[in-house]
């Protein structure tokens, strides 16, 4: 199956061509390198073909894949375009798993809903979200705003009252940032999923597949 994709950055129009097919895709290889200009391959698994770089999804969804993408890209793309296309590989993953979720609400209208939102939390709160939780922390805060929708929100935390006292500050800004979702869906934000906000954004547990520690999830703006 083939798909056409025009990313679109300022008034650049990149044209793309999207070969989907299965890990075991030697018998339709050839054809497809005679068909195309192969610039790249992105799966789960690196077929290893020489002189053709690959890129894993995991990579792309953990945002590792930025300097790859350059690059390949940079031929067509400047480091402000690269950098929109970067942060629309985010979007379109999320956007992949939210329509998975989501059975009420418009995910589409949602996802861009939150984020802004999330847009406006980093700026009040002077920290950067990592890449690598970005896509979770979409999909987490769709189906939270769908859970207050239909009335079934997550209302116990352990020890919610000391979390109360000790980050006063992030409850307001979580809530300043959200007022426009608040508004429009006409829901409010528990304290408990504020609560659980905040602990995915501070996820630093080590890399399942390394074993290494990573990172901070949010990190301060230098």
């Amino acid at each position: 199956m083939y798909k056409t994709l025009h990313k679109k950055q300022g008034s650049v129009t990149v044209q793309l061509r999207f070969a989907r097919s299965s890990v075991t895709f030697c018998a339709k290889r050839d054809k497809i390198f005679q068909q195309y200009h192969v610039k790249c391959i992105i799966g789960l698994f690196n077929p290893e073909i020489e002189g053709i770089p690959f890129i894993s999804l995991e990579d792309i969804i953990s945002m590792n894949s930025a300097e790859k993408l350059t690059n390949i890209f940079s031929e067509y793309l400047d480091e402000e375009q690269m950098e929109i296309f970067n942060q629309n590989l985010v979007k379109n993953f999320s956007l992949q798993n939210v329509v998975e979720s989501i059975t009420i609400l418009n995910p589409d209208k949602l996802l861009d809903e939150v984020e802004q939102a999330v847009g406006r939390l980093q700026k009040i709160t002077g920290r950067k979200i990592a890449g690598r939780i970005m896509i979770g922390l979409y999909v987490h805060l769709c189906c939270l705003v769908e859970r207050l929708v239909t009335k079934t929100p997550i209302d116990n935390y352990q020890d919610l009252e000391e979390f109360e006292q000790k980050h006063a500050d992030f409850i307001r800004q979580v809530r300043d940032s959200f007022q426009d979702i608040s508004r429009h869906y006409r829901v409010a934000l528990p304290v408990s999923e504020i609560a659980y906000i905040y602990d995915y954004m501070h996820l630093n547990s080590k890399n399942k597949l390394s074993g290494q520690a990573e990172s901070p999830a949010v990190r301060e703006d230098e």
